[in-house]
């Protein structure tokens, strides 16, 4: 089952890993495809937006949701390690990326309200993005455990992880 707040994550790690992308220097001929640095856009754009943009929605609303960040940053700082080196022997450092990430984080300001009403109301717990950010307090564990990409997109963790070792 997706997580509450997993719907609105999926639409938009797409544009932000395209901004991951952008922050490299792109080459004259382009490279072959590489699954693992592929997986590791997709899993910082993933890991960065959950860490950030709740949080930014949240602060605006005096709401504290670091219970919900810090158990998903403690939960998935294995994979953010190994994504993290799987981007700077690509040449883009975490700066470079976070830098890269920001505007699109905020500009998904909107989409974040929205699903943060919507899980309020899903829930019973109110319509607002005030409401969503009370019940994120709340239920911030539980909503981070839910946040589980190796349940939701196991390929992206898969070749994150390399191939596979004989």
């Amino acid at each position: 089952m997706p997580s509450r707040l997993n719907m609105t994550v999926a639409g938009l790690i797409a544009s932000i890993a395209l901004s991951v992308a952008s922050a490299a220097d792109a080459p004259a001929r382009p490279a072959p495809a590489d699954p693992q640095f592929e997986a590791a856009k997709n899993f910082v754009s993933f890991y960065t937006f959950n860490r950030l943009a709740y949080k930014q929605v949240c602060d605006k609303q005096a709401v504290d949701v670091r219970v919900f960040v810090s158990t998903f940053v403690d939960e998935n700082a294995g994979a953010y390690a190994k994504a993290l080196a799987v981007l700077q022997a690509h040449g883009l450092s975490e700066a470079k990326v976070l830098a890269k990430l920001q505007p699109t984080i905020a500009s998904s300001e909107p989409d974040v309200r929205q699903a943060l009403s919507d899980s309020a109301a899903r829930e019973n717990a109110g319509t607002t993005p005030l409401d969503g950010c009370r019940f994120l307090a709340i239920h911030g564990e539980k909503l981070a455990g839910d946040l589980d990409l190796a349940k939701s997109h196991p390929e992206v963790i898969q070749a994150l992880n390399g191939p596979a070792k004989p």
